[in-house]
């Protein structure tokens, strides 16, 4: 007796046959989840929330999908304050870290990717002084210092990805951080 919510990549692509194959699912997002889980936590009427599929009386239901978000800095940080931080850590070191997204898209049309469906083609990503204050939050108020950066690629935008790096040692941050690229967004100043 209790509402049943999943997403992932492959709700885009098969979100009726996963829903007809496991009968306890009630809900799946579709592509961009953050605002569907904060209508869904909202009580807001199945119908009117953009980028989901449903049960209904017996019968799997598909809203129109969710525009892709043009700003990122709207939505709100992690509530980590919830979670043990000391359960996520390097492989390499046993230090905390956490994962931080970035920013989201990718125009590249490689054809065993799903980002473009999941989060469109055009990159869109949060202002490098948001990015940068998360980080210092997560130092200060949670002693992390290890981060992943969560990209569809991170150094696609060459400018601002060097704006990102900037604002970090700006704010003295000493932290380590990584993050996925395409080979043919690198250079030596990137790197």
């Amino acid at each position: 007796d209790i509402l049943t919510v999943a997403k992932g990549a492959h709700f885009a692509a098969e979100d009726k046959e996963v829903m007809e194959r496991f009968k306890n699912l009630d809900i799946v997002i579709r592509g961009e989840y953050e605002l569907a889980i904060q209508e869904l936590g909202r009580n807001k009427p199945l119908e009117g929330i953009l980028g989901i599929t449903y049960r209904s009386n017996g019968t799997i239901k598909r809203n129109p999908d969710r525009p892709f978000l043009e700003n990122l800095d709207i939505l709100p940080l992690p509530a980590r304050h919830l979670l043990d931080n000391r359960l996520y850590v390097r492989p390499d070191t046993g230090e905390m870290m956490t994962s931080i997204q970035t920013n989201r898209g990718c125009p590249a049309r490689c054809c065993y990717c799903l980002v473009r469906t999941v989060s469109g083609s055009k990159v869109i990503a949060r202002s490098p002084e948001n990015i940068a204050s998360e980080m210092e939050i997560c130092k200060e108020q949670f002693g992390i210092k290890n981060f992943y950066f969560r990209a569809d690629t991170f150094t696609w935008d060459k400018d601002w990805m060097i704006k990102v790096c900037k604002c970090i040692i700006d704010k003295k941050l000493g932290v380590d951080w990584v993050c996925n690229s395409r080979v043919d967004t690198i250079d030596e100043e990137r790197l």
